[in-house]
Order: C-alpha cells, then structure tokens, then sequence
C-alpha cells in the first residue's frame, strides 16, 4: 500500500484533491465574508451549491492545471529527474496561488459590485491607479490577505509533504504506471461533467 501511494498518478491525484480543498476553502472565505449580502444559507441549499462548486472548480482545474496534470503523468523517465519536478512543484503553487487570489478578490469585489469577477473586469487593471487599489484594497482586508498566504503555503507543504515518488526506473519498473482504477477515475469525472 505504501508503495502505491507513492506512484506518480496516485500523487498527481493527491495534489489535485489538495486543490479541490484549497478552492472549497476559497468558497468558504467569500461566502462568510459576503454573508451580510448573501444572507442565511440553508441547509437544504448546500448540496446544490457543493455540487455546482465541484463543476466550476473541475473546469477550473483542467484550465490551469492541465499542463501540470500532463507533465505530471507523462511516461517520461525525464519526470524523475530534480528539475524537472522543480518544475512541476513551482508550476503547482505558482498557478495555485494564482487561482486562490483571483478567488479571494472575488470576495472582495462582490461585496462593492454585487457581481462576480469577470473577464470583463480585466479591462479595469488597464488604469493608472490599479495597483494603488490592489494595495488599497489588500490592506483594508488583511484577514482575507492572511487567509490567501495561508492557503498558498497549505498548497506547498502538502505539494511536498514527505511524499517521494517511487522511482520507475529501479527494480526494473516498467515507465508507464496508470492504474486503470485512476484512468477509470478520469473518465468518471469526465462524464459526470458531460451528463450535466
């Protein structure tokens, strides 16, 4: 069983998981921040928002994630070397971190906008004074900003979290190891997306 947790798609599958968790905490940060404005959540809501959440993370993931999620499980003997896991590690929080503060600006622009944070907003950072507001804004909600470093650096230790990749080239170890139970796993998440 150790072994196995320590091949490189049950691992790529770990990290994704991570992110999964790292992006539901996202959620959680702009629901309790914006609670005034959305109001009381019910019970009886959560299993459609959860579930709504999983799609539009999923799609997240496979955005900026897939070239990661690729390089990851690619049958390469290169994948074994240190820099190329440097890579991959960097390529990881990079993006992770990326995502978590999109994700919390989020927050903070639905509480002044009422709206979500679009593509269409991305024509505001063209201003002059955008990044004396991102300053302005970061330091008005420091405990969102606290969350955000605390989020990245959960991604980064449990990226690295005394976890090594069992090496497929000692032991006579063949280069490609997919599980079917992974491979099946993908074409289940595929096709839960698909159905909807």
């Amino acid at each position: 069983m150790a072994h196995f947790c320590r091949i490189f798609p049950v691992l790529t599958l770990y990290r994704i998981v991570l992110l999964y968790a790292v992006l539901m905490l996202c959620r959680v940060a702009f629901a309790l921040y914006n609670l005034p404005i959305l109001g009381d959540i019910e019970a009886a809501e959560l299993p459609a928002l959860i579930y709504g959440g999983l799609r539009f993370d999923t799609i997240s993931v496979c955005y900026a994630f897939g070239v990661w999620i690729l390089l990851s499980l690619l049958p390469l003997r290169l994948r074994e070397h240190r820099l190329y896991q440097a890579v991959l590690f960097w390529y990881y929080v990079v993006v992770g971190a990326i995502c978590v503060a999109i994700n919390l600006s989020d927050a903070i622009y639905f509480r002044y906008t009422q709206k979500r944070f679009t593509a269409e907003e991305l024509f505001f950072a063209d201003n002059s004074n955008s990044l004396q507001l991102i300053f302005k804004f970061a330091a008005e909600n420091l405990h969102l900003v606290l969350v955000g470093v605390g989020l990245i650096a959960l991604l980064a230790w449990g990226y690295r979290r005394k976890i090594a990749p069992a090496s497929m080239l000692k032991g006579g170890g063949t280069t490609w190891q997919m599980p079917p139970c992974f491979a099946s796993l993908l074409c289940c998440a595929w096709q839960a997306y698909v159905a909807d």
